[in-house]
Formats: C-alpha cells, structure tokens, sequence
C-alpha cells in the first residue's frame, strides 16, 4: 500500500468506482442436478441446482482467482430473484470478468438441460482513481487545477472537492 498523501494527479475528476454486479438464473424447468462456475478460468466445485445464496458465496470464495472474502451472493437462483453476485473489497470498484459456467449437468425430469445456467452482467464495474492510495491523500484534477482529498478507504475510495 502506497502512504504517499499527494498531491496526485489525475486528468479529470477522480472516480470512486462501482462495484461489478452479475446476476446468475436458473432455468424455471429444472428440477435437479449440478453445475460448476468459474472465474478467471478457476472453476468452482459441483454446486447442486438449488443451491442456497450462503453456499453459493462459500463455494465461490473457495475459488483460488477470487482468493477471499471478495463477493456476496444474494436471491435463489430462479428467474424472479437470481442469484446476484457482487465483487466487494479488493475485487470490488474494478471491471470483472464474466463468471462462466463451466459444466451443467442439470435436469428437467430427468432429462437435460442445455441453457440451464445463465450469468449476466447488471451492473458493469467502474475502476475507482487511484485505488490503494491512503486516507486524507490529495488529488489535483489537472484538467481544471480542482483539489479533491480521498475520503473513502484505500479498496474503496470516496474522492471530496476541497
């Protein structure tokens, strides 16, 4: 972590970012089986088609790209409140890539199901300015010579005009 407090410089207003939110549906007919996701290219173990939001984010944490506690789950994976999956603290104010899925052997009556498992961004990640920077560090906007001093935490932070 830097523990340089400026000024730093930056050609516009600095950004405090957005979260990477992305919804994850089951298909309404499915009745059983199992898939696994994955996330940079590491994949999740098997997760049964109805697998509850706390275990969902245990699973997905496990995952060696995610590395920590760096995403909640929410919702129960059907069409009306799909499982949401929010990359928080040092995956948190970045772009993220997909999560994929990675194999479905999910059923409908004992038959399979093809799109069993859909993943859908909802809310695109922004990358925050100068992430990593500490509390009460100044940033000059060398576009308009405004000063902004960073008022959030150095994984998320929150930019003032002074």
């Amino acid at each position: 972590m830097n523990s340089f407090l400026g000024p730093y410089a930056v050609s516009g207003a600095p950004s405090a970012g957005t979260d990477e939110v992305q919804s994850v549906t089951r298909d309404a007919t499915v009745d059983g089986g199992t898939f696994r996701l994955g996330f940079r290219g590491a994949p999740t173990s098997a997760l049964a088609w109805d697998i509850s939001a706390a275990n969902l984010q245990v699973a997905l944490r496990a995952v060696n790209q995610v590395g920590g506690p760096y995403l909640t789950v929410t919702g129960d994976g059907s069409v009306a409140t799909p499982w949401v999956v929010t990359f928080i603290d040092a995956l948190g104010k970045r772009v993220q890539p997909l999560l994929t899925v990675v194999a479905n052997a999910c059923t409908a009556e004992d038959e399979p199901v093809e799109e069993a498992i859909t993943v859908a961004e909802t809310t695109p990640g922004v990358t925050a300015t100068l992430i990593g920077i500490p509390k009460g560090a100044l940033v000059i906007n060398t576009s308009d010579g405004t000063l902004y001093q960073m008022t959030g935490t150095p994984a998320a932070p929150a930019f003032t005009a002074r």
